[in-house]
């Protein structure tokens, strides 16, 4: 009868130390899963961090792009307005040409008109007729301003067949050079029209 009470009592401080041993592991096995998940949420944070900053410096790079496409926008405007400035001045380019080389033509023929009447009483070389001859009883003598005018204008120079010829060159290089003083663009296809005009090409 004794032994048969006694085993109830002994029984049952084995149990419950098996009780709290299991439930020690537990809170141990608690403990490691919370240390882990510490660890875990520390670098959770360290990333975020890090993502918060890439996301700044993405901020800042498309506000730098941003301002570029601003500045290309306005270099794209000032290039196009000097293109049709530049479309603009050679649009005038002929025309300007033309008019100041018929101006220095009228200029030159005019000149040479009247240096040929001195010379000659009339305009026979304008007209396309060779000088007479002077006659020996009443010989002509040219002024000096008039013998350095024939030498500039290519009379004493090329003759009179090619006269007209240097007469043209002289006007083209001086309308090419007040069409540069003035700053108007002249390209080579405006050039080779104006003698092709004139029938010097």
């Amino acid at each position: 009868m004794a032994s048969t009470m006694s085993s109830p009592v002994t029984s049952q401080p084995l149990e419950s130390n098996g009780a709290l041993a299991n439930i020690l592991d537990e809170l141990k096995a608690i403990r490691r899963e919370n240390g882990e998940s510490k660890k875990e949420i520390i670098k959770l944070r360290e990333d975020i961090s890090a993502l918060r900053q890439d996301n700044e410096q993405l901020r800042e790079d498309v506000s730098a792009l941003r301002q570029d496409n601003e500045q290309l926008r306005e270099d794209v405007s000032a290039l196009r307005q000097d293109n049709e400035q530049l479309r603009a001045a050679q649009a005038n380019i002929g025309a300007t040409l033309e008019l100041e080389s018929t101006k220095m033509s009228a200029n030159i023929a005019r000149l040479v008109t009247i240096s040929d009447s001195k010379y000659t009483g009339s305009s026979q070389l304008a007209k396309g007729h060779p000088i007479p001859p002077p006659s020996p009883s009443a010989p002509l003598q040219k002024a000096w301003y008039l013998r350095v005018w024939d030498w500039l204008t290519g009379l004493e120079l090329f003759g009179p067949e090619m006269r007209q010829m240097w007469l043209k060159c002289l006007a083209t290089i001086a309308a090419i050079g007040i069409c540069l003083k003035g700053g108007v663009l002249i390209r080579s296809q405006d050039v080779i029209g104006f003698l092709q005009a004139i029938g010097l090409v």
